[in-house]
């Protein structure tokens, strides 16, 4: 398929999204959905969450590219996890350990726990 064919392709699926899908959604509702969705994960940041499922949830907004839309409540629970001890969890330490560093945080590796899970490894 040409270029030009190709082009043609585009602009009738761009076409028919605007008229069919645009037109029976209506821009407001996707606006009012896009604000409700935001509302809904800002409310899921600000509740009593456990750290790993808020880490979780940090780490897909960024990966998605979305998290700056959500700063305030991202950098509350960064204060909180800044102190937060993940015990001998090494999903969570590295979790934690990346999301402070990404923020600019200055997190110290810590040889003791280095040496832990050297330790737990199997000869």
């Amino acid at each position: 398929m040409g270029t030009y064919a190709f082009g043609i392709l585009a602009n009738l699926n761009r076409d028919h999204l605007e008229r069919n899908v645009l037109s029976t959604m209506g821009k407001n509702n996707c606006s009012k959905r896009i604000e409700e969705l935001q509302e809904n994960t800002r409310k899921a940041l600000k509740r009593a969450l456990d750290p790993m499922a808020a880490m979780e949830l940090i780490d897909t907004l960024q990966w998605l590219g979305i998290a700056y839309n959500y700063d305030e409540e991202i950098g509350l629970w960064l204060n909180k996890l800044s102190t937060w001890d993940s015990g001998e969890d090494l999903h969570a330490t590295a979790l934690r350990f990346r999301l402070l560093r990404n923020e600019g945080w200055h997190v110290s590796v810590g040889t003791s726990l280095i040496y832990f899970f050297l330790n737990r490894v199997p000869s």
